[in-house]
């Protein structure tokens, strides 16, 4: 168990969770580390060198957390971060507050909600594993996933099917990143119909410095988009801006969320900037 030991806490706690099958709070309880067999510790420390050696976690793992699903993760998808937890939380809330979730009030017509970029699905798996509890979620709330990777959608499939969810559904569709009209008649339909739109999409500048695990292992089409990195951004507000939506929740580097926030007031009456939990200028919250 030395080797593991020099990696940060919560690494530590996500391996023992996974090779000993067990809840992520008890990994470090002295009386389940003196039980591992060898054949774990043997498993263990393979999963150790690897992570030695730069390979994000995740990759590993082949899984990740996000707001409390565990999803499933493969190389050439995005991984997801947990900065895009709290923007899903602070889109969720959104969501609650305009729906009138809590008291169960009736909703006259269909409330459709897009995750653009989806990735893993993590952000629409989120967001319907929080709604699935409440009726109207049955029968008026579509929640759909729309991402440019096969790979990507295929894992978000699954992911739907493992976690077992029900009223959302994912797409291959490659967005432009020219503020252009949706030619595919089935996305340009869902767009269309949307309320409410979150999205993390590439973000970052060309030039920016990028931890080795990240720019070695994560598709480069997930992290940059254009040499500021708003290209992908202004497409998404323009979607947004010239269809009914309502709201945006849109993550962004902190180097051009103001200049995204100066874009979307060519569309939406409000556009917010946000901060992290690090401090940093990281979302944009648009309401028309």
């Amino acid at each position: 168990m030395n080797s593991i030991c020099k990696l940060p806490k919560h690494e530590q706690k996500l391996i023992l969770a996974h090779v000993l099958k067990l809840d992520y709070s008890k990994t470090l309880d002295p009386r389940i580390i003196s039980q591992i067999s060898l054949k774990q510790q043997t498993k263990i420390n393979k999963i150790v060198q690897k992570r030695f050696l730069g390979k994000p976690l995740q990759y590993i793992l082949q899984e990740a957390w996000f707001l409390g699903n565990n999803i499933k993760v493969k190389s050439g998808v995005f991984i997801p971060r947990p900065e895009t937890e709290y923007l899903t939380a602070m889109f969720m809330d959104k969501v609650k507050a305009i729906i009138n979730l809590d008291q169960d009030l009736p909703v006259q017509d269909d409330f459709v909600i897009v995750d653009l970029c989806c990735g893993t699905g993590a952000i629409a798996l989120a967001l319907a594993n929080e709604l699935s509890s409440s009726e109207i979620f049955q029968q008026n709330i579509k929640i759909f996933g729309i991402d440019s990777s096969k790979l990507a959608i295929n894992l978000a499939k699954q992911n739907k099917k493992l976690l077992s969810l029900n009223n959302l559904q994912f797409y291959q569709y490659k967005l432009s990143d020219k503020l252009v009209k949706i030619e595919n008649k089935l996305i340009a339909n869902i767009i269309c119909r949307a309320k409410a739109i979150i999205s993390n999409p590439p973000y970052i500048p060309l030039g920016s410095k990028i931890a080795d695990e990240v720019v070695n292992y994560e598709p480069p089409e997930a992290l940059f988009s254009g040499y500021d990195g708003t290209h992908l951004a202004k497409a998404i507000i323009y979607q947004a801006g010239t269809n009914p939506c309502q709201y945006l929740y849109l993550e962004a580097h902190e180097t051009n969320v103001e200049k995204l926030a100066d874009f979307a007031k060519n569309y939406f009456s409000n556009s917010e900037v946000v901060k992290d939990l690090t401090g940093r200028k990281r979302f944009l919250i648009c309401q028309k």
